[in-house]
């Protein structure tokens, strides 16, 4: 059994190709990263760089020749050996064999939970606008202008409904359904401004039969 410490946060933290690399201020300007050689800091920074957008991010592989072309030193592990007790000061191998960088640990969270967030609304508005073109297909011509507040309590309807997973025909009739039951529908007794409770109304046998 490994007496190497539990990695520093998740493995499924991952920021993207696209984020940009933060590095802690209050250490980057510490006598530590001061007093390095001009190639040590410079091999440090390339380590972040990489380990940024790395999987888990924030680390990097144990391993003495990746490690090496990481930091830019090619295949010359010789030069490497020389800085790497520097640059790796601040980093803690942990057991599942990666380096993460400690004065990162904030950061990284920090950062990973900006991202689930944008992440989670870019999939909400996904499904807005999916429901909106699919009711329009159903007849709710104005769709497109039905307030969000509200296309949220019908999104809502029709994922209890088990709506997504159908399919053809019966997903058709299903989003008709739906339209009628939330007052969208032209001539429907329903206002616009009352939503009824449509959770309960529909069973999905009735689309399957």
């Amino acid at each position: 059994m490994s007496d190497l410490p539990h990695p520093l946060w998740s493995s499924d933290v991952n920021l993207g190709c696209f984020a940009d690399l933060e590095i802690p201020a209050r250490w980057i300007g510490g006598r530590e990263f001061a007093g390095m050689s001009d190639r040590a800091r410079w091999a440090l920074l390339r380590c972040l760089k990489v380990a940024w957008h790395e999987r888990p991010a924030g680390s990097l592989p144990a391993d003495q020749f990746a490690l090496c072309e990481i930091a830019g030193l090619g295949d010359q592990l010789e030069a490497w050996a020389e800085i790497e007790a520097d640059v790796l000061r601040d980093w803690i191998l942990c057991a599942d064999e990666r380096f993460y960088f400690r004065p990162w640990e904030e950061t990284i969270l920090a950062a990973w939970d900006r991202r689930t967030r944008r992440r989670s609304t870019a999939q909400q508005s996904q499904a807005r606008r999916r429901l909106v073109d699919m009711l329009q297909e159903a007849g709710v011509n104005d769709a497109a202008r039905i307030p969000r507040r509200r296309l949220e309590d019908v999104l809502e309807a029709w994922v209890e409904r088990g709506g997504p997973e159908l399919r053809g025909e019966t997903r058709r009739r299903a989003a008709v359904q739906l339209a009628s039951d939330c007052g969208l529908l032209p001539g429907d007794e329903m206002r616009a401004g009352q939503v009824a409770d449509v959770r309960a109304h529909l069973s999905l046998k009735s689309f399957k039969n």
